[in-house]
């Protein structure tokens, strides 16, 4: 029996997600290229080693921003990565089977949710927090 006879629908349902997000994606960063291609060619390479950031005058320098990106990034990992495997190993080894359903499940949702969300209710958080004091 063929490859094409035993063709489910699902598979081509599937296989067409997976063209179609990956085209978005490809068309996302050609438009990107392209649009940032006149900064590029006026600067070069010192976009990404230079340090100051004035747009008024012509010059862009990223570093500071990727400096900063990679060390909130490091931060945030030391400081979630114990809480996150240590719930993990805690949920799937020493909570009583009921209650690991329960507790996964919840666990499910909060990570479905988007993390610029959680950043939302940070922000308002602390920004009610700021007010008041």
């Amino acid at each position: 029996m063929s490859l094409l006879k035993r063709v489910e629908p699902i598979m081509v349902i599937t296989l067409a997600a997976t063209l179609l997000s990956t085209m978005a994606v490809i068309i996302i960063f050609a438009f990107l290229m392209r649009d940032s291609y006149p900064l590029f060619s006026s600067t070069g390479l010192s976009f990404f080693i230079g340090k100051e950031w004035h747009p008024g005058d012509g010059t862009y320098g990223a570093l500071p921003m990727i400096y900063g990106t990679l060390i909130v990034t490091l931060l945030s990992l030391i400081f979630s990565l114990p809480f996150a495997t240590g719930s993990a190993v805690f949920v799937s080894e020493f909570l009583p089977e009921r209650l690991r359903v329960w507790v996964k499940g919840c666990m499910e949702l909060l990570a479905g949710v988007p993390s610029i969300v959680y950043g939302l209710i940070g922000i308002a958080v602390l920004n009610e927090i700021v007010k008041s004091t």
